[in-house]
């Protein structure tokens, strides 16, 4: 092969760096001498190999050269940097908390990394820390978000079983799972979940209802919610007008968008385009 593409290059240290073999830190400095320019997930393979070898000064240079071209806010390139960072706090005596291991696992989660977040958990385990509700809010937020539909409600029901009491967070994070599915029946489970666990509506809460009973149908549902929730801003408004307006109720919508107007609630770009159209 005369010249090896960027793709060629990436398999290569990402290979090497699979079996922990330092050969991937020097197959990265000759991509640099060929001239081929490095991606995320060059700068994501190269990392691992540095947590693998516990080199936390490679790791260092590392973090030089991402910042500098850019890569620092890509969620794959940000996890193994975190990785990094994990492991030189091991190294130098330093025991992470549980500000540290939540951290871990809410990053892998959100980036679909369920192995990898379910190997922190469980050496967080190990350390003696219990996972409390930030980490089972962010595992749950992860599955969601990924469209773990089942993963996500068979960990809630584990949340609850080891009697970690569900907040906001956690049902905001679990509508939009009854949503996609289309599941009115546990939607309501979940509204009537919040009901008993003595929650007030908020703008969180209540817009994520909002959204789940549209998906799931459920317009009179919707509008309960939406006419229990006290303070309501632009984004409750843009919910509930978003719903008539999905379901073909375009008189609604209006009716909807003029009383918000009238109520002194300012609307946002997107419902000043609806109401032109």
């Amino acid at each position: 092969m005369s010249r090896p593409t960027a793709f060629v290059w990436n398999w290569l240290t990402s290979a090497s760096a699979f079996h922990g073999n330092s050969e991937s830190i020097l197959l990265f400095l000759q991509m640099q001498e060929a001239g081929i320019w490095a991606n995320k997930f060059t700068f994501s393979s190269i990392l691992k190999a540095c947590v693998g070898l516990l080199d936390v000064n490679k790791g260092k240079e590392l973090h030089c050269i991402i910042t500098r071209m850019g890569f620092e806010c890509e969620t794959m390139v940000g996890n193994e940097e975190s990785s990094v960072l994990f492991e030189r706090m091991k190294s130098e005596g330093l025991e992470p908390n549980e500000f540290t291991w939540n951290a871990m696992i809410a990053g892998l989660a959100h980036s679909g990394e369920f192995r990898k977040a379910s190997h922190l958990l469980l050496r967080m385990k190990e350390e003696g820390l219990n996972p409390d509700l930030v980490t089972s809010n962010a595992l749950i937020s992860g599955f969601s978000q990924n469209h773990q539909i089942v993963e996500a409600i068979e960990f809630f029901h584990c949340m609850l079983a080891k009697g970690i009491k569900p907040n906001s967070v956690t049902f905001a994070a679990l509508c939009p799972v009854c949503g996609s599915t289309g599941s009115l029946e546990r939607g309501r489970c979940i509204h009537g979940l919040i009901y008993r666990s003595g929650s007030v509506l908020n703008v969180f809460t209540g817009s994520a209802l909002i959204d789940m009973y549209t998906k799931c149908g459920s317009i009179q549902n919707a509008r309960k919610v939406f006419d229990c929730i006290l303070e309501r801003n632009t984004a409750v408004w843009n919910t509930m007008i978003g719903c008539y307006g999905k379901h073909g109720l375009v008189e609604d919508s209006i009716n909807l968008f003029e009383r918000m107007v009238e109520e002194g609630v300012r609307p946002n770009q997107v419902l000043c385009s609806f109401k032109m159209m």
